[in-house]
């Protein structure tokens, strides 16, 4: 379901919560987030990365798009959201002392998102432990559209030609895995 249930706030960027405050979701139960605010539930805290997703299609604009950064049971996940390659991104690479363990990154190229090369360029540019592509299998026809780059294997050949060191992860649909600290 696409609503949250009764007992969850639900915290997004502000156009997404317009779209919320438009299904009848509550207006207490939707509080805005942007770029570079935190906010923690229990012992997860999660803050909101820049986001750079200009999709040029009517309707689709988000200014205020972001990613999220999760810290859970010592680990860093990245989770890029919809977005293009952005030098903004780079500084989630600056903090040493707590590397970013996994990075879950688009790479369908089409619709404001990065292309399989952008997001192997952001991947050695940040250098989780472990890479995740997503939006690879988003169209059953593999076509995507024009610049649409579907094919995750891209993605691990531009990553290892750059240097990239960290595991990556092709995870098939409807397979599950679990992160834990030890990879």
């Amino acid at each position: 379901s696409l609503v949250p249930s009764p007992v969850m706030a639900t915290r997004c960027p502000p156009s997404c919560r317009s779209r919320l405050l438009g299904w009848g979701v509550a207006n207490e139960r939707v509080t805005p987030i942007t770029a570079g605010e935190t906010w923690t539930f229990r012992d997860v805290r999660i803050t909101a990365a820049p986001a750079r997703h200009e999709a040029g299609l009517a309707g689709w604009e988000v200014p205020d798009a972001i990613g999220l950064l999760i810290e859970a049971e010592g680990l860093r996940i990245y989770h890029t959201g919809d977005t293009e390659y952005d030098l903004r991104l780079r500084a989630l690479a600056y903090d040493k002392a707590r590397p970013i363990d996994v990075m879950m990154a688009v790479i369908n190229g089409a619709g404001g998102n990065m292309n399989a090369h952008e997001a192997a360029l952001l991947a050695w540019h940040i250098g989780p432990r472990v890479l995740i592509p997503m939006h690879h299998v988003l169209w059953q026809d593999h076509s995507g559209g024009e610049g649409a780059t579907l094919d995750p294997q891209l993605l691990v050949d531009t990553y290892r030609r750059l240097g990239g060191s960290g595991r990556v992860l092709l995870p098939e649909v409807g397979q599950g895995f679990v992160l834990t600290q030890e990879g």
